[in-house]
């Protein structure tokens, strides 16, 4: 991701490959012509791809999409169950970005449009995945003057960051981290007084672990790529002689963004832009790097499933490439990097976004597949995943990204990420700055500006139509900060994801138990006209009727707040609104029923 002014023509830059799609060059007899099952699936996915193709294609990335959905469909086909499952997964999320309006009927759960009351099951007894300590966290950047404000260290610890990226997506192939500046300044800068040294006096002030991006793309002096060495000595002046205790360490950013598949928005010096050297510069950054100290984590940068260039096989596949090429040294990378922006802009939609979270368990599980098939089963065990970056839209951020869907997404997109196994989501980012994006009617919210930051940078843009619109204050939240903060509640070192559901496609939700018993529970209405009353089915627990309820919605100007002493048998949850649930009771035993 990039700075918002200093990078602006590459971000336009970016996504170019979405409008070039090129024709599979064999042809549809010679590929389907032994299998009559595929080539009925792929006449279902052109009448699927012709109704919904500029939806499709902006929203998954994917050049040969038939190459990616025909397979699927196939597997699915097999069972009438899994078959509903593509209806239930796909068909709702498709759908919405073509209806973009804010009644009811926009739900893609038509059980849900007639019936206000809802279902919430929660399972202490299915414990899905650990908390770690840096589960959740911000991207920071060396050009974000504001990350040096004093009150930015108590902001982020009051809604529970963990973790803090430096020096900042794209910036991180072009920086020089002895000087704190940029070697390309034509690329984009960075400001020498927000260095590492600033950085990690506001990563330990807040408490969160830094995760470090070093140079893959580019030398300091500028005439070739990243060199291992320059990484090793930022890893000896960390941790060796400062003693700051950095563990997680990328090497480089989006590095198929260097112009291997055409579109170039990474920089990358290197002869050669393939994965293959990507990958084996990989093992000799780590070699280099574990020398100084081997108590780091190295990542290796992969393409997220179902999202350019996710599919591409020419002239190479990114991930299989990368996956088969450490097995010269498996044991080089600790944990795999993948980024997810579930948007292009111009498409955007609420309840299309809203419903995009439904995609995540898949793209993990196919990522865990990938590693399995492409390095090792065990690998696929070993490895953890990083979600280093995410946000509603890939670039060009307009209204939604600083209105209360963004806030709801934030929450459904971090919880369901780390319930399908991630052990790190990073949000894109503190501070990035206002552009001119979608400022569509269809969407919900009165902004005539678009900013990815948690909290407002006080800078202007100029709109489509010609007027400056300037943003509030330096540092006044978004209402994606106090999503931010309601995750926090739940995502705490230690807590135990469990199994939740809900009867309604509109309501989503997500638990976890705290170490010290208590129970929390977070529910979304994602409906914006409707008001749901939720009944609670709590197994393996036994709340004591005390607690305390969490609320952002519609109308707050911050998170409200109440202690209860005894719910009712329902409770009414607000169109376009968040609540944490923090139950005081104990957990039940093996043999005991609530």
């Amino acid at each position: 991701m990039f700075f918002a002014e200093e990078n602006q023509l590459n971000e336009y830059a970016r996504h170019i490959h979405s409008y070039l799609l090129p024709i599979p060059s064999y042809s549809i007899y010679e590929k389907y012509s032994n299998n009559l099952v595929d080539f009925f699936l792929w006449l279902l996915y052109n009448i699927f791809e012709s109704a919904f193709e500029n939806v499709i294609r902006h929203k998954f990335h994917i050049i040969r999409l038939e190459d990616v959905v025909v397979p699927k469909l196939r597997q699915m086909f097999l069972s009438v169950g899994a078959a509903m499952t593509l209806c239930v997964a796909i068909a709702p999320s498709v759908m919405a970005d073509k209806n973009s309006d804010h009644s009811s009927n926009s739900s893609p759960n038509t059980a849900a449009n007639s019936s206000n009351s809802v279902l919430v099951t929660v399972n202490t007894k299915d414990p899905l995945a650990t908390i770690s300590p840096s589960a959740i966290g911000v991207n920071t950047a060396a050009w974000d003057q504001n990350l040096l404000d004093k009150s930015i260290p108590k902001m982020l610890k009051t809604i529970g960051v963990e973790a803090l990226r430096f020096p900042g997506g794209s910036t991180a192939d072009n920086y020089n981290w002895e000087t704190g500046t940029t070697i390309d300044a034509n690329a984009g800068g960075a400001d020498p007084n927000v260095n590492f040294n600033a950085f990690m006096n506001v990563a330990k002030k807040t408490g969160a672990s830094p995760i470090i991006t070093v140079n893959y793309g580019s030398n300091f002096s500028g005439t070739g790529g990243g060199e291992p060495q320059e990484a090793a000595a930022w890893v000896k002046y960390a941790n060796i002689l400062h003693h700051d205790h950095v563990e997680y360490w990328e090497i480089g950013n989006e590095v198929y963004g260097n112009g291997f598949y055409g579109a170039q928005w990474e920089i990358d010096l290197h002869h050669s832009k393939s994965p293959q050297t990507y990958a084996q510069n990989v093992i000799q950054f780590s070699k280099a790097m574990k020398a100084v100290d081997p108590k780091i984590q190295i990542g290796v940068v992969l393409t997220c499933p179902f999202n350019w260039p996710w599919g591409v096989k020419t002239p190479a596949d990114w991930n299989k490439t990368v996956l088969n090429t450490l097995k010269q040294d498996p044991d080089a990378v600790n944990f795999v990097i993948v980024h997810w922006y579930a948007q292009n802009p111009g498409n955007e939609s609420d309840s299309g976004l809203l419903s995009s979270t439904s995609q995540i368990p898949l793209m993990m599980s196919e990522l865990r597949q990938e590693i399995s098939n492409d390095l090792s089963p065990a690998a696929a065990k070993r490895l953890k995943v990083f979600v280093t970056e995410t946000n509603s839209v890939s670039y060009n951020p307009g209204k939604q990204t600083t209105s209360l869907v963004n806030a709801l997404f934030l929450d459904d997109d971090m919880l369901s990420w780390l319930q399908s196994g991630a052990a790190n989501v990073d949000w894109w980012d503190l501070h990035n700055g206002a552009f001119a994006g979608n400022t569509s009617s269809s969407l919900y919210g009165n902004t005539t500006y678009g900013d990815y930051g948690l909290l407002s940078n006080g800078s202007s843009v100029t709109t489509s139509s010609g007027n400056t619109v300037t943003e509030p204050p330096v540092n006044t939240p978004f209402p994606t900060y106090y999503g931010f903060e309601l995750a926090g509640d739940l995502v705490k070192p230690g807590a135990t994801i469990v199994g939740s559901t809900a009867s309604v496609s509109d309501i989503a939700v997500h638990a976890t138990q705290l170490r010290d018993g208590k129970l929390a529970v977070m529910i979304i209405n994602k409906n914006p006209n409707k008001v749901y009353q939720v009944s609670l089915d709590l197994k393996g627990f036994r709340p004591n009727g005390t607690g305390i309820e969490y609320t952002y919605g519609e109308k707050s100007s911050g998170i409200t707040y109440q202690h209860f002493h005894q719910l009712g048998k329902t409770i009414s949850v607000q169109p376009y609104s968040v609540t944490d649930f923090i139950f005081n009771g104990s957990s039940l035993g093996k043999n005991q029923t609530n």
